[in-house]
């Protein structure tokens, strides 16, 4: 199956609405040709919708072990999130604009969470600007960081977690050399090594052991 991750203009309209891709991780059966819309996509929605309820989901990794999603999403006001997706439960409402990681929007206001699925981990702005997701690492330069998911931000900053199932059980930084440009996305090659690239310097970096 092809994935496909979707934000929503900011709008906030479009990303609770099932019949509109917009704000969403879209599903296709790439084994025809043309394209169609595989069973088990969200019921009732457009036939291509697999998840909904994304801002700016920057960006979607598959573990290339397990299946496990990870999307990055980036919020509006409040923060940034993650979401961990285990293999085949998809048909998740991602919660957004009626909460922005796991706090309801406007702040302060009363809603209905019961429905949604709450990120696995938050970030308030003060704490992460823009997040950039990545991938697990399944490596084998860095044996330490295997099976970690390593994301990062827009000032350069590399993080990694480990979870279980969809549960985060520890975070935090990785001693990374600074960068000399923008984080914009990572990359993994055929062996599961990392790579970062970066605007302004136009530079592919691999992370490496120190």
């Amino acid at each position: 199956m092809l994935y496909l991750a979707m934000g929503d203009r900011d709008s906030g309209v479009f990303a609770q609405d099932p019949l509109n891709p917009l704000g969403k991780v879209l599903r296709f059966d790439v084994s025809a040709c043309p394209f169609v819309a595989p069973p088990g996509n969200v019921p009732g929605g457009h036939p291509v919708v697999w998840d909904y309820g994304l801002r700016n989901p920057w960006r979607i990794s598959f573990d290339r072990c397990d299946g496990t999603l990870f999307i990055a999403d980036v919020g509006q006001v409040l923060g940034s999130e993650i979401n961990i997706e285990p293999v085949g439960s998809g048909n998740r409402n991602y919660g957004w604009p009626t909460t922005e990681g796991k706090i309801c929007v406007p702040v302060g206001a009363a809603c209905d969470t019961s429905a949604i699925t709450l990120p696995a981990l938050d970030y308030t702005h003060d704490q992460m600007n823009v997040i950039i997701g990545g991938y697990v690492y399944r490596g084998s330069a860095i044996p330490g960081l295997r099976s970690r998911y390593v994301y990062g931000d827009t000032q350069g900053r590399i993080y990694s977690l480990a979870h279980t199932g969809g549960s985060v059980t520890a975070s935090g930084l990785l001693p990374v050399a600074p960068l000399s440009g923008v984080l914009v996305s990572f990359g993994q090659d055929a062996t599961g090594e990392i790579y970062t690239a970066e605007m302004q310097s136009g530079t592919i970096r691999r992370i490496v052991p120190q």
